[in-house]
C-alpha cells in the first residue's frame, strides 16, 4: 500500500485526501467505538471533520489541534490498518477516492 495522505489538511481544506481522512475516521471510530469520531464524508474538511479528528486524536492520547499532520495520520493509518481493513475488510485507504 502506498501512503494515503502526502499533505497536511487543515480546516478549509477539500479533496480526495481529505475524504480519504473521513472515511478513515468514520471507519475507525465504528470500530474502535468512539461515538464522537464520526463525520459526512464529502471531502471538504469543515468543523464536523475537524471535531471528529480532534476526538481521535484525544483519543489515541497525540495532541489534539485538529490538524491532520505526520503524527496524527501515522495514528490514524495504524489504527485504520489494524482494526477496519483487517477485521472488515474495508478498502485500503490509498484505494479510496469519492465516487
Amino acid at each position: 500500500m502506498t501512503y494515503p495522505f502526502t499533505r497536511t489538511l487543515t480546516e478549509g481544506n477539500t479533496r480526495q485526501d481529505v475524504y480519504r481522512l473521513q472515511y478513515a475516521l468514520n471507519a475507525v471510530g465504528r470500530y474502535y467505538l468512539i461515538s464522537s469520531c464520526h463525520c459526512k464524508a464529502d471531502g471538504i474538511l469543515g468543523p464536523e471533520t475537524k471535531n471528529a479528528l480532534m476526538s481521535f486524536q484525544a483519543w489515541d492520547n497525540i495532541t489534539v489541534d485538529g490538524i491532520f499532520g505526520n503524527i496524527s495520520s501515522d495514528h490514524l493509518v495504524k489504527r485504520y490498518n489494524a482494526g477496519p481493513v483487517a477485521v472488515w475488510g474495508e478498502k485500503p485507504l490509498d484505494q479510496v477516492f469519492q465516487s
